[in-house]
Protein backbone atom coordinates (compact mmCIF):
# COMPACT_ATOMS: atom_id res chain seq x y z
CA UNK A 1 0.00 0.00 0.00
CA UNK A 2 2.90 2.34 0.77
CA UNK A 3 4.27 2.08 -2.77
CA UNK A 4 0.85 2.68 -4.31
CA UNK A 5 0.34 5.81 -2.24
CA UNK A 6 3.80 7.13 -3.01
CA UNK A 7 3.14 6.68 -6.70
CA UNK A 8 -0.21 8.43 -6.44
CA UNK A 9 1.27 11.39 -4.58
CA UNK A 10 4.00 11.65 -7.19
CA UNK A 11 1.26 12.31 -9.74
CA UNK A 12 0.28 15.43 -7.79
CA UNK A 13 3.70 16.93 -8.43
CA UNK A 14 4.15 16.23 -12.13
CA UNK A 15 2.67 15.17 -15.41
CA UNK A 16 4.81 13.27 -17.86
CA UNK A 17 5.62 14.93 -21.16
CA UNK A 18 8.62 15.46 -23.37
CA UNK A 19 11.30 13.32 -24.96
CA UNK A 20 14.25 11.16 -24.07
CA UNK A 21 17.78 12.36 -24.70
CA UNK A 22 20.57 9.98 -25.70
CA UNK A 23 23.93 11.69 -25.64
CA UNK A 24 27.44 10.45 -26.27
CA UNK A 25 29.84 10.32 -23.35
CA UNK A 26 32.61 12.89 -23.59
CA UNK A 27 35.84 11.64 -22.00
CA UNK A 28 37.03 15.22 -21.58
CA UNK A 29 35.03 16.77 -18.79
CA UNK A 30 36.78 19.48 -16.83
CA UNK A 31 34.55 19.50 -13.76
CA UNK A 32 36.89 17.49 -11.53
CA UNK A 33 36.49 19.26 -8.19
CA UNK A 34 33.13 20.05 -6.62
CA UNK A 35 32.93 22.16 -3.49
CA UNK A 36 30.09 23.85 -1.66
CA UNK A 37 30.45 27.48 -0.69
CA UNK A 38 28.98 27.28 2.84
CA UNK A 39 29.58 25.35 6.03
CA UNK A 40 26.29 23.50 5.39
CA UNK A 41 24.76 22.08 2.24
CA UNK A 42 21.50 24.01 1.83
CA UNK A 43 19.43 22.85 -1.10
CA UNK A 44 15.90 22.56 -2.38
CA UNK A 45 13.96 20.55 -4.90
CA UNK A 46 12.29 22.38 -7.77
CA UNK A 47 8.67 21.35 -8.31
CA UNK A 48 8.38 20.61 -12.02
CA UNK A 49 4.80 21.90 -11.90
CA UNK A 50 6.03 25.40 -10.99
CA UNK A 51 9.67 25.21 -11.98
CA UNK A 52 9.88 28.95 -12.71
CA UNK A 53 8.65 29.84 -9.22
CA UNK A 54 11.09 27.40 -7.66
CA UNK A 55 13.99 28.96 -9.53
CA UNK A 56 12.85 32.49 -8.67
CA UNK A 57 12.98 31.65 -4.96
CA UNK A 58 16.44 30.16 -5.37
CA UNK A 59 17.68 33.24 -7.25
CA UNK A 60 16.24 35.57 -4.61
CA UNK A 61 18.07 33.76 -1.80
CA UNK A 62 20.92 32.07 -3.67
CA UNK A 63 23.46 33.36 -1.15
CA UNK A 64 22.03 30.80 1.29
CA UNK A 65 22.15 27.83 -1.07
CA UNK A 66 24.97 25.56 -2.15
CA UNK A 67 22.97 23.48 -4.64
CA UNK A 68 19.53 22.90 -6.10
CA UNK A 69 17.71 19.78 -7.27
CA UNK A 70 15.32 20.46 -10.15
CA UNK A 71 12.85 17.60 -10.63
CA UNK A 72 13.44 17.42 -14.36
CA UNK A 73 13.72 13.67 -14.99
CA UNK A 74 12.03 10.34 -14.55
CA UNK A 75 12.62 6.84 -15.81
CA UNK A 76 10.89 5.87 -19.04
CA UNK A 77 10.05 7.72 -22.22
CA UNK A 78 7.66 10.44 -23.32
CA UNK A 79 5.17 7.81 -24.49
CA UNK A 80 5.72 5.12 -21.85
CA UNK A 81 6.69 6.40 -18.42
CA UNK A 82 6.58 2.92 -16.88
CA UNK A 83 8.98 1.24 -19.29
CA UNK A 84 12.03 -0.42 -17.73
CA UNK A 85 14.51 -0.18 -20.59
CA UNK A 86 16.97 2.12 -18.84
CA UNK A 87 15.89 5.17 -20.81
CA UNK A 88 15.42 8.47 -19.01
CA UNK A 89 12.81 11.09 -19.79
CA UNK A 90 13.60 14.79 -19.62
CA UNK A 91 10.56 16.87 -18.71
CA UNK A 92 10.85 19.39 -21.50
CA UNK A 93 8.22 21.66 -19.97
CA UNK A 94 10.43 22.11 -16.90
CA UNK A 95 14.00 21.83 -18.18
CA UNK A 96 15.65 25.22 -18.59
CA UNK A 97 19.15 25.75 -19.97
CA UNK A 98 19.32 29.35 -18.76
CA UNK A 99 18.66 28.25 -15.20
CA UNK A 100 21.65 25.90 -15.36
CA UNK A 101 23.88 28.84 -16.31
CA UNK A 102 22.47 31.07 -13.58
CA UNK A 103 22.99 28.41 -10.91
CA UNK A 104 26.60 27.86 -11.97
CA UNK A 105 27.20 31.61 -12.21
CA UNK A 106 26.18 31.81 -8.55
CA UNK A 107 28.84 29.25 -7.67
CA UNK A 108 26.29 26.57 -6.82
CA UNK A 109 25.82 22.96 -7.86
CA UNK A 110 22.93 21.76 -10.00
CA UNK A 111 22.13 18.15 -9.22
CA UNK A 112 18.79 17.24 -10.82
CA UNK A 113 16.49 14.67 -9.29
CA UNK A 114 15.34 11.64 -11.26
CA UNK A 115 12.38 9.63 -10.03
CA UNK A 116 10.74 6.33 -10.83
CA UNK A 117 7.13 6.29 -11.97
CA UNK A 118 5.76 2.76 -11.70
CA UNK A 119 5.85 0.28 -8.83
CA UNK A 120 8.75 -2.13 -9.34
CA UNK A 121 10.13 -0.21 -12.33
CA UNK A 122 13.58 0.10 -10.74
CA UNK A 123 13.59 -3.60 -9.84
CA UNK A 124 12.90 -4.56 -13.45
CA UNK A 125 15.82 -2.43 -14.60
CA UNK A 126 18.20 -3.80 -11.99
CA UNK A 127 17.35 -7.38 -12.93
CA UNK A 128 17.99 -6.77 -16.63
CA UNK A 129 21.74 -6.35 -17.31
CA UNK A 130 21.21 -4.43 -20.55
CA UNK A 131 18.63 -2.08 -19.06
CA UNK A 132 20.88 -1.50 -16.06
CA UNK A 133 23.79 -0.63 -18.34
CA UNK A 134 21.56 1.64 -20.41
CA UNK A 135 20.45 3.55 -17.33
CA UNK A 136 23.99 4.09 -16.05
CA UNK A 137 25.20 5.18 -19.50
CA UNK A 138 22.26 7.55 -19.96
CA UNK A 139 22.75 9.16 -16.55
CA UNK A 140 26.48 9.68 -17.04
CA UNK A 141 26.13 10.96 -20.59
CA UNK A 142 23.28 13.33 -19.73
CA UNK A 143 25.20 14.76 -16.76
CA UNK A 144 28.07 15.52 -19.13
CA UNK A 145 26.06 16.91 -22.04
CA UNK A 146 23.82 19.07 -19.83
CA UNK A 147 26.74 20.17 -17.61
CA UNK A 148 25.15 18.90 -14.42
CA UNK A 149 27.24 18.39 -11.30
CA UNK A 150 25.71 14.99 -10.62
CA UNK A 151 22.44 13.21 -9.94
CA UNK A 152 19.97 12.87 -7.08
CA UNK A 153 18.33 9.43 -7.24
CA UNK A 154 14.77 9.55 -5.92
CA UNK A 155 13.46 6.01 -6.39
CA UNK A 156 10.49 5.76 -4.02
CA UNK A 157 8.48 3.06 -5.80
CA UNK A 158 11.06 0.28 -5.78
CA UNK A 159 10.38 -3.01 -4.00
CA UNK A 160 12.66 -3.82 -1.10
CA UNK A 161 13.71 -7.27 -2.34
CA UNK A 162 16.62 -6.04 -4.48
CA UNK A 163 18.70 -4.18 -1.88
CA UNK A 164 21.93 -5.88 -2.99
CA UNK A 165 21.30 -5.09 -6.66
CA UNK A 166 20.51 -1.47 -5.83
CA UNK A 167 23.70 -1.15 -3.79
CA UNK A 168 25.78 -2.55 -6.64
CA UNK A 169 24.06 -0.18 -9.08
CA UNK A 170 24.76 2.83 -6.86
CA UNK A 171 28.42 1.83 -6.49
CA UNK A 172 28.92 1.56 -10.24
CA UNK A 173 27.00 4.72 -11.11
CA UNK A 174 28.71 6.75 -8.39
CA UNK A 175 32.17 5.64 -9.48
CA UNK A 176 31.38 6.37 -13.14
CA UNK A 177 30.20 9.86 -12.21
CA UNK A 178 33.22 10.51 -10.00
CA UNK A 179 35.51 9.62 -12.88
CA UNK A 180 33.92 12.55 -14.72
CA UNK A 181 34.18 14.93 -11.77
CA UNK A 182 30.54 14.54 -10.78
CA UNK A 183 28.70 13.28 -7.71
CA UNK A 184 25.85 10.98 -6.74
CA UNK A 185 23.32 11.74 -4.01
CA UNK A 186 20.59 9.29 -3.00
CA UNK A 187 17.27 10.38 -1.51
CA UNK A 188 15.85 7.81 0.90
CA UNK A 189 12.73 7.29 2.95
CA UNK A 190 12.56 7.98 6.68
CA UNK A 191 12.63 5.00 9.04
CA UNK A 192 13.41 4.56 12.72
CA UNK A 193 13.56 0.80 13.26
CA UNK A 194 14.56 -2.36 11.37
CA UNK A 195 10.98 -3.13 10.35
CA UNK A 196 10.30 0.20 8.64
CA UNK A 197 13.79 0.16 7.15
CA UNK A 198 13.01 -3.20 5.55
CA UNK A 199 10.19 -1.65 3.50
CA UNK A 200 12.67 0.24 1.31
CA UNK A 201 15.23 -0.79 -1.30
CA UNK A 202 17.91 1.32 0.38
CA UNK A 203 20.66 -0.47 2.31
CA UNK A 204 22.34 1.95 4.70
CA UNK A 205 25.50 -0.12 4.90
CA UNK A 206 25.79 -0.08 1.12
CA UNK A 207 25.19 3.68 0.99
CA UNK A 208 28.18 4.36 3.26
CA UNK A 209 30.37 3.94 0.18
CA UNK A 210 32.50 6.80 -1.10
CA UNK A 211 30.63 6.41 -4.39
CA UNK A 212 27.72 8.23 -2.71
CA UNK A 213 28.37 11.82 -1.67
CA UNK A 214 25.23 12.39 0.42
CA UNK A 215 21.96 10.74 1.36
CA UNK A 216 18.87 12.89 1.81
CA UNK A 217 16.37 11.63 4.35
CA UNK A 218 12.77 12.60 3.55
CA UNK A 219 11.81 13.35 7.16
CA UNK A 220 8.18 14.11 6.41
CA UNK A 221 4.89 12.44 5.41
CA UNK A 222 5.09 10.47 8.65
CA UNK A 223 1.70 8.81 8.24
CA UNK A 224 1.89 8.04 4.54
CA UNK A 225 0.66 4.50 3.95
CA UNK A 226 -1.53 4.33 7.03
CA UNK A 227 -5.21 3.54 6.62
CA UNK A 228 -6.97 5.70 7.51
CA UNK A 229 -4.49 8.57 7.54
CA UNK A 230 -4.96 10.37 10.86
CA UNK A 231 -5.31 14.10 11.36
CA UNK A 232 -1.77 14.53 12.61
CA UNK A 233 1.57 16.20 11.97
CA UNK A 234 3.34 16.04 8.62
CA UNK A 235 6.34 14.84 10.61
CA UNK A 236 6.42 15.55 14.32
CA UNK A 237 9.73 16.60 15.81
CA UNK A 238 10.11 13.55 18.07
CA UNK A 239 9.65 11.25 15.08
CA UNK A 240 12.25 13.17 13.07
CA UNK A 241 14.64 12.90 15.99
CA UNK A 242 14.01 9.16 16.27
CA UNK A 243 14.82 8.74 12.57
CA UNK A 244 18.17 10.49 12.97
CA UNK A 245 18.99 8.58 16.15
CA UNK A 246 18.29 5.27 14.44
CA UNK A 247 20.24 6.03 11.27
CA UNK A 248 23.25 7.61 13.01
CA UNK A 249 23.47 5.89 16.38
CA UNK A 250 22.09 2.42 15.69
CA UNK A 251 23.01 1.99 12.03
CA UNK A 252 26.28 3.95 12.39
CA UNK A 253 25.74 6.02 9.27
CA UNK A 254 28.17 8.97 9.09
CA UNK A 255 26.30 12.13 10.07
CA UNK A 256 28.32 14.26 7.65
CA UNK A 257 26.91 12.27 4.74
CA UNK A 258 23.32 13.10 5.74
CA UNK A 259 21.15 15.94 4.48
CA UNK A 260 17.88 16.35 6.36
CA UNK A 261 14.82 16.68 4.14
CA UNK A 262 12.54 19.32 5.68
CA UNK A 263 8.93 20.01 4.66
CA UNK A 264 7.69 23.54 4.00
CA UNK A 265 4.14 22.48 3.05
CA UNK A 266 1.14 20.93 4.78
CA UNK A 267 -1.46 18.16 4.73
CA UNK A 268 -5.10 19.23 4.37
CA UNK A 269 -8.18 17.47 5.72
CA UNK A 270 -11.92 17.84 5.19
CA UNK A 271 -14.52 17.14 7.85
CA UNK A 272 -17.08 14.48 6.92
CA UNK A 273 -20.26 15.24 8.81
CA UNK A 274 -21.76 11.85 7.95
CA UNK A 275 -18.98 9.89 9.62
CA UNK A 276 -18.04 12.70 12.03
CA UNK A 277 -14.41 12.28 11.11
CA UNK A 278 -11.58 14.06 9.32
CA UNK A 279 -10.56 12.70 5.93
CA UNK A 280 -7.37 13.47 4.05
CA UNK A 281 -8.07 15.95 1.25
CA UNK A 282 -4.58 16.79 -0.05
CA UNK A 283 -1.31 15.24 1.13
CA UNK A 284 0.45 18.30 -0.23
CA UNK A 285 -0.74 21.90 0.09
CA UNK A 286 1.44 24.97 0.06
CA UNK A 287 1.97 27.65 2.68
CA UNK A 288 0.63 30.32 0.32
CA UNK A 289 -2.51 28.24 -0.19
CA UNK A 290 -3.17 28.21 3.55
CA UNK A 291 -2.54 31.91 3.94
CA UNK A 292 -5.24 32.62 1.35
CA UNK A 293 -7.95 30.55 3.05
CA UNK A 294 -10.99 32.42 4.41
CA UNK A 295 -11.56 32.51 8.18
CA UNK A 296 -8.14 30.89 8.64
CA UNK A 297 -7.21 30.25 12.27
CA UNK A 298 -3.92 28.71 13.29
CA UNK A 299 -2.27 27.44 16.47
CA UNK A 300 1.32 26.44 17.14
CA UNK A 301 1.52 22.82 18.35
CA UNK A 302 4.56 22.76 20.59
CA UNK A 303 4.51 18.99 21.05
CA UNK A 304 4.92 18.50 17.29
CA UNK A 305 6.77 21.74 16.50
CA UNK A 306 4.26 22.24 13.68
CA UNK A 307 1.23 24.43 13.03
CA UNK A 308 -2.40 23.34 13.17
CA UNK A 309 -5.11 25.31 11.36
CA UNK A 310 -8.85 25.29 10.77
CA UNK A 311 -11.06 27.19 8.32
CA UNK A 312 -14.45 27.03 6.62
CA UNK A 313 -15.31 27.35 2.95
CA UNK A 314 -18.82 27.10 1.49
CA UNK A 315 -20.06 25.66 4.77
CA UNK A 316 -17.44 22.88 4.81
CA UNK A 317 -14.89 22.59 7.62
CA UNK A 318 -11.22 22.02 6.86
CA UNK A 319 -8.11 21.48 8.95
CA UNK A 320 -4.40 21.16 8.31
CA UNK A 321 -1.00 20.59 9.80
CA UNK A 322 1.52 22.72 7.98
CA UNK A 323 5.05 24.10 8.05
CA UNK A 324 6.30 27.67 8.26
CA UNK A 325 9.55 29.38 9.23
CA UNK A 326 9.08 28.47 12.89
CA UNK A 327 8.66 24.74 12.23
CA UNK A 328 11.57 24.76 9.78
CA UNK A 329 13.78 26.49 12.32
CA UNK A 330 13.07 23.75 14.86
CA UNK A 331 14.25 21.14 12.37
CA UNK A 332 17.32 23.14 11.42
CA UNK A 333 18.35 22.85 15.06
CA UNK A 334 18.55 19.09 14.53
CA UNK A 335 21.00 19.69 11.68
CA UNK A 336 23.35 21.28 14.22
CA UNK A 337 22.58 18.88 17.05
CA UNK A 338 23.32 15.77 14.98
CA UNK A 339 26.21 17.39 13.07
CA UNK A 340 24.58 16.79 9.69
CA UNK A 341 25.85 17.95 6.31
CA UNK A 342 22.87 20.23 5.77
CA UNK A 343 19.20 20.50 4.85
CA UNK A 344 17.06 20.19 1.73
CA UNK A 345 13.55 21.61 1.36
CA UNK A 346 10.54 20.15 -0.38
CA UNK A 347 9.76 22.27 -2.21
CA UNK A 348 11.05 25.64 -3.44
CA UNK A 349 8.25 28.07 -4.29
CA UNK A 350 5.03 29.02 -2.48
CA UNK A 351 6.60 28.56 0.95
CA UNK A 352 7.02 30.92 3.93
CA UNK A 353 9.93 33.08 2.79
CA UNK A 354 10.83 33.85 6.39
CA UNK A 355 12.57 30.48 6.19
CA UNK A 356 15.29 32.29 4.25
CA UNK A 357 15.01 35.71 5.87
CA UNK A 358 15.27 34.54 9.47
CA UNK A 359 15.21 30.78 10.17
CA UNK A 360 18.32 29.72 8.24
CA UNK A 361 20.47 32.71 9.28
CA UNK A 362 19.46 32.21 12.92
CA UNK A 363 20.20 28.49 13.13
CA UNK A 364 23.01 27.92 10.64
CA UNK A 365 25.42 30.83 11.01
CA UNK A 366 27.90 29.11 8.69
CA UNK A 367 25.49 29.84 5.83
CA UNK A 368 26.27 33.28 4.47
Amino acid sequence: MLIVLLSAIGCLFSCERGGTGHDTEDPKDGNDTLQVKNDYDISGWYNDGWNRESHDVYMKYHHLFSMVNPYWYNLGTSTNSSTASGEIHEREYAFNQQQIKEIHDNGDLIIPAIGDVASGQVNNILNNPQARKNLIDNLVNTAISRKYDGWDLNFENAHEKDKALFTAFVHELGNRLQAKGKVLDVTIGAFNNPTTESYWIFDLDGLKTDAVRRIKIMAYDQHLGEEPIPLDAVGDIDWVRSVLEYVIKERKFPSKKIILGIPNYGWSYQYNSSTESWMIQYPFSTYTYYMSRPSFQTWWQNIYKENYAEWTEAGVSYAAFYANAQSVQERLRLVKEFDLAGACFWVLGREDENIYRSAIPAELPGVR
